[in-house]
């Protein structure tokens, strides 16, 4: 296995790494990268009731890319907000980037989940506990 230009073996995978951090199958994992916050249509802990109630494993959300009003790549700032310095929510990694606009965001650690969190293996990620699927967003600052 060779590195990447990122330098990490990418074949690294999410079974090994829940492995060496003693996550058990029934847990759950909130997929989410640095540049992202999540938001739910109820409350976290509601979200996982139901979903377990349901039998509803994964769960995915929809990027919502934010950028400044200028379209300028400014430093972060402690203040204001980030939500703030970013305040335009578009669709410009799928629109532009012809990114996927999912992401899993909420998955029981059982489940297998693919290494951009995209798409889970073996169970269905098309159902909502609760409310629609554009209620399940992935804030993502550009």
């Amino acid at each position: 296995m060779g590195q990447s230009s990122y330098g990490f073996v990418p074949r690294i995978t999410t079974k090994y790494i829940l492995a060496k951090t003693k996550v058990q199958p029934q847990e759950w994992i909130i997929y989410t990268d640095i540049d992202e916050f999540v938001s739910y249509p109820v409350h976290l802990r509601d979200s996982i009731d139901i979903m377990q109630s349901k039998q509803i494993y994964p769960i995915p959300g929809w990027f919502v890319d934010h950028i400044t009003l200028d379209g300028s790549l400014p430093p972060i700032t402690g203040f204001p907000s980030i939500f703030e310095q970013f305040p335009l929510g578009c669709h410009l990694s799928a629109n532009w980037l012809k990114a996927c606009p999912r992401k899993i965001m909420l998955c029981r650690a059982h489940v297998k989940v693919n290494a951009p969190h995209d798409t889970a293996y073996g169970v269905r990620f098309d159902i909502c506990p609760i409310g629609q699927p554009q209620d399940y967003q992935v804030h993502h600052f550009k």
